[in-house]
């Protein structure tokens, strides 16, 4: 008996498996397509480096690090079609001036924030903002209570914001802060090489309570890394320094970003 033949068959199914691969193709093409919502055009803003966050509104907020009105950066609003508002332009004078870090938003519906203070004459500030454009400067810093905060801030269970400092502090390797809505500022930690130095992302809040974060420097040196290779560390809300690991070059060096909290803790 001859055997049956099944070429029809196999070309069938090739033809099918080829024309599904070629919609799923297809619905992965258009489930990737990306909507421009807004573009910056310096008068409105320019270069934001931060995430948005999302308010109770149901819009996002968040920050360009230059642009706006005088140049030192904005605020702005933006809604999911698009429409882009600019809440506030810093002007680089006592309201601080480029604002690299994202927004925070509090419990009582406000964003809070920090500018840099780069390309001003400052040390940089905290701010408080509201949906409606409402700027406060919370604090200024003056390089002995801190200088450059450029990580964003971070919301402790009791309600105030915790956040770091670049440099400055008593010295001059940066600090750990607290502040309240009310712009009352307690340095908590100032960082002295030997535990870290040089903070440049923004604290992470732990199951606990307390704060947990990494210095881009101090700690351990060597020949390639003299200012140290950097460190992770525990603080509480009282000020309570605890440090976790010392970047040793083999384990890893100069975290330049924040911690984030797993499932497992």
């Amino acid at each position: 008996m001859r055997p049956k033949r099944t070429g029809g068959s196999v070309q069938l199914l090739l033809t099918t498996t080829i024309a599904f691969l070629a919609m799923a193709y297809a619905s992965l093409v258009e489930a990737q397509t990306i909507q421009t919502l807004c573009s910056f055009n310096f008068s409105n803003g320019s270069h934001p480096q931060a995430a948005l966050t999302l308010g109770n509104d149901g819009n996002f907020y968040g920050t360009t690090e230059e642009g706006g009105s005088s140049g030192y950066g904005t605020v702005f609003k933006v809604t999911t079609n698009g429409a882009l508002t600019t809440l506030c332009s810093f002007t680089g004078g006592n309201d601080g001036g480029s604002p690299g870090a994202g927004l925070t938003l509090g419990n009582d519906g406000n964003f809070y924030g920090t500018t840099s203070g780069y390309y001003t004459s400052g040390y940089g500030t905290v701010f408080k903002v509201t949906t409606g454009g409402a700027l406060t400067t919370l604090v200024s810093f003056n390089a002995s209570n801190g200088a450059y905060p450029i990580a964003a801030l971070t919301l402790g269970n009791d309600g105030n914001f915790y956040g770091m400092t670049y440099q400055g502090g008593s010295s001059g390797y940066g600090t750990v802060f607290r502040v309240t809505t009310g712009g009352m500022l307690t340095t908590l930690v100032s960082f002295s090489g030997t535990n870290g130095a040089d903070p440049r992302a923004a604290l992470t809040l732990g199951n606990d309570g307390g704060f947990y974060g990494m210095t881009y420097r101090g700690g351990v040196t060597n020949s390639t890394y003299p200012y140290g290779m950097g460190t992770v560390f525990n603080v509480t809300t009282n000020g309570t320094l605890t440090m976790l690991v010392f970047f040793s070059g083999t384990n890893g060096a100069e975290p330049a970003a924040g911690l984030t909290l797993g499932n497992d803790s």
